[in-house]
């Protein structure tokens, strides 16, 4: 069963592009890290240079080491800063299908996608999926209430393909925005982009046709099309996945 609570944040989320910790929370603490709740929204992406979230020689380098390209990207820190930073972060392998959170457990940790992609979802009263977030390299997934709250969330996030991650906990991110205050700075830009995203995103589900959406999507982050299965997607868009079918139909035709 799902709560009250969790459809006013599936709802705040896919529809005002505000998550329902942002208005429960700590306000500081939420401006900085609210952003982990937009990363997944492709208009996102449309409202960010891209060129700054290229991560290049992945292949070759460690989950931190990317971690620390991406955030250099839009804010540079110095070795020492980095130095400061890396043993609060910590590496982990997923593989496909395995969870970093189920339902009824506390989130502890907020993860960066160095490898791979993962979703955010709820089992909706009929058994079903409800998609709100995916996450592919560079992104960043967590469920933000129950991180901040330390209450049992109701959503679960795995992994949909062999992935790797860096993790870093919330008593760790409240003393390195002290101790390295470029990482809420950091943050702060971030979601400034993610405001401005998440106007264009309202209106865009306020008046675009269903294929109009996917080839929003399609357009933006075409590796998210290729890489996450039919059904994912149409969940996360709320449709059905025959409907899905339905529209891509018809795009083909054209």
């Amino acid at each position: 069963m799902v709560s009250t609570r969790v459809m006013t944040s599936w709802l705040c989320e896919s529809r005002l592009g505000w998550t329902s910790s942002e208005m429960f929370s700590n306000p500081p603490f939420i401006s900085s890290l609210s952003l982990i709740n937009y990363a997944h929204d492709p208009a996102f992406w449309q409202a960010v240079d891209l060129t700054n979230f290229v991560i290049s020689n992945a292949s070759h380098m460690s989950p931190i080491d990317i971690y620390f390209e991406s955030f250099n990207k839009k804010v540079p820190l110095t070795k020492e800063e980095e130095e400061i930073i890396r043993p609060y972060l910590h590496e982990k392998k997923l593989r496909k299908k395995q969870f970093i959170l189920q339902e009824g457990d506390v989130c502890k940790q907020v993860a960066f996608v160095a490898k791979g992609v993962l979703r955010k979802y709820f089992i909706n009263d009929h058994g079903g999926e409800g998609i709100t977030q995916f996450a592919i390299e560079g992104w960043t997934i967590s469920d933000l209430y129950s991180f901040l709250t330390e209450e049992p969330s109701h959503f679960n996030i795995d992994a949909i393909e062999d992935s790797e991650l860096v993790l870093f906990d919330k008593p760790s991110i409240e003393e390195l925005y002290i101790k390295v205050p470029k990482l809420e700075i950091h943050a702060r830009k971030q979601l400034t982009n993610a405001y401005i995203a998440s106007e264009r995103r309202v209106a865009s589900m306020m008046g675009m046709s269903l294929e109009d959406r996917y080839e929003e999507i399609n357009k933006l982050h075409p590796e998210i099309v290729q890489r996450v299965p039919q059904h994912m997607l149409a969940s996360y868009m709320g449709l059905t996945p025959e409907t899905l079918s339905r529209v891509r139909k018809r795009m083909s035709s054209k």
